[in-house]
């Protein structure tokens, strides 16, 4: 199929434009020229080789025997993946990665992975795409984590559009098994600044470790973001693992590795030393409902999205990505308890 690559001469895939400050009508040009790609498989991506991933893919009613997992035990299925009964969805297993990196050989041995289970599988409205972070990305400055819950609190309804993939609104198991974080950091801060007072810049510093971080969240492992996996903040180490749980079900290799890619940056931008923290405070104390309010984690804001591309992103290129996936064709609806399937927007 041929594509369009004609928002690549607008933005130039490896410089770093600010798309926040273009005027309205060059905005509304640039999202046009990125509606108009459907987005591709890369043989690898921006972010640094000691940086650790894994995957696991959800999926129903297996129609090849190969598939079906052993309900007592795991099964090694190919190249160090594990399948796995997974109790979570009805006839359902889930197909486990091995620890990965940024290589091309992991890329190739993802898409074939998922190509496995093309017309053998489906993917019900119960099934998540988890993606683990190997957590010595944080490193052990307490500011890094700090920013991290600040930028997610912040932006977590444009986080949570990109995370549904190839819909366009969540699947209703979300508020079960992945539930939205940003209350949670709310309160959190409102403890600490009880527990502390002005003794501690609590708005810059977290003063916890990271067995009373996770008990003054006061998040479960089933929330959007688990911390429950993470033992060290600064070392790697065997499933000391950050897991992302918000996704929708895909077989998508594309949206699996765009997936990726945006919560790997989203660490990375956290520690960084451009980390705008006053900005991300101020859009943090401007939010009002309804985006405040999960129901409307579906709708559009792409001004607040630009700006969220911006800030995490620093090649032209994973903003495009970011925003294609976000945007669907600028698609809404208003479906709250089914899933709905946004037009395509890969190739």
């Amino acid at each position: 199929m041929e594509n369009n690559y004609d928002v690549f001469k607008y933005l130039k895939p490896e410089e770093n434009t600010k798309i926040s400050d273009l005027n309205y009508y060059d905005l509304e040009k640039l999202i046009s020229l990125i509606n108009g790609y459907n987005l591709e498989y890369r043989n690898g991506l921006f972010i640094p080789g000691n940086i650790s991933f894994g995957v696991e893919v959800e999926y129903s009613n297996p129609q090849n025997e190969r598939l079906y997992p052993d309900p007592d035990q795991d099964e090694d299925y190919r190249h160090g993946w594990i399948l796995r009964k997974e109790g979570t969805v009805k006839n359902g297993g889930e197909l486990v990665s091995p620890i990965l990196n940024n290589h091309i050989d992991n890329w190739r041995l993802l898409k074939c992975i998922l190509s496995d289970l093309h017309n053998r599988v489906d993917v019900i409205d119960t099934c998540g795409s988890h993606v683990h972070i190997g957590a010595h990305i944080i490193g052990e400055n307490p500011r890094n984590l700090n920013n991290f819950l600040r930028l997610w609190s912040t932006y977590e309804n444009i986080i949570f559009r990109f995370a549904y993939g190839e819909y366009l609104n969540g699947r209703d198991s979300i508020k079960r098994m992945a539930k939205p974080l940003r209350r949670e950091i709310e309160n959190y801060y409102k403890a600490v600044k009880s527990e502390y007072g002005d003794k501690f810049d609590c708005d810059k510093i977290s003063p916890f470790d990271m067995d009373d971080f996770i008990n003054h969240i006061q998040c479960s492992e089933y929330h959007a973001v688990s911390f429950f996996n993470v033992t060290d903040l600064s070392k790697f180490k065997m499933f000391n693992t950050i897991e992302f749980r918000l996704a929708n079900g895909t077989i998508n290799h594309i949206i699996w590795q765009n997936l990726i890619n945006a919560y790997i940056h989203l660490i990375l931008y956290a520690k960084s030393s451009d980390f705008d923290y006053d900005l991300v405070v101020k859009r943090e104390k401007e939010l009002k409902f309804p985006k405040f309010e999960y129901v409307y984690y579906k709708d559009l804001d792409i001004k607040m999205a630009v700006e969220f591309a911006d800030l995490v992103f620093d090649k032209n290129i994973d903003k495009i990505y970011f925003l294609r996936q976000y945007l669907k064709n600028n698609e809404e609806t208003d479906k709250t308890l089914t899933l709905e399937k946004a037009k395509n927007f890969t190739v």
